[in-house]
């Protein structure tokens, strides 16, 4: 009988490591799975800006050349998504005119009701944040991956 119970705790061992490890991997897969529809997203909504700078008689442009705001009708298959924050959040921010300088944004995650993506229409640039979670050092590595930086710090 106790060679029974043994062999009975030593198989539901090998079960729960052999569904952990499949748990991790899969989550893994698909957390690596958001960050290029993500990127893929950044990669649609800059393609749409170049064309409309391009078209400069269908939208208003910034005194550099840049549409002053994104239009979602632009998107006609749907808006590109960040899907690394969820659907809670606004999907674009554009900077106000005293954030023209700025190449990022102020809060670089997700926080609270920020937006998925940060537009900069002075230069054209856009910004994914990435979610709250984790460490300041994994959520700068995965804002510098989708946003192709190399930023040193999180923060200001």
């Amino acid at each position: 009988m106790i060679r029974f119970i043994a062999n009975f705790v030593a198989v539901l061992t090998f079960v729960g490591l052999v569904t952990g490890v499949a748990y991790a991997v899969h989550e893994q897969r698909r957390e690596e799975l958001a960050i290029a529809a993500t990127r893929d997203g950044l990669r649609t909504i800059m393609q749409h800006i170049a064309l409309r700078a391009a078209l400069e008689a269908e939208v208003e442009l910034t005194p550099r050349g840049y549409p002053s705001t994104i239009d979602p009708a632009w998107f006609a298959d749907g808006l590109p998504a960040n899907e690394l924050v969820g659907a809670g959040h606004p999907w674009m921010e554009v900077a106000r005119e005293r954030e023209y300088a700025r190449e990022h944004p102020r809060e670089r995650t997700a926080a609270f009701d920020a937006a998925a993506f940060w537009y900069n229409p002075a230069n054209g640039i856009v910004r994914a944040r990435v979610p709250i979670g984790g460490s300041d050092a994994d959520a700068l590595a995965l804002y510098n991956r989708l946003n192709d930086t190399n930023l040193k710090n999180l923060f200001e």
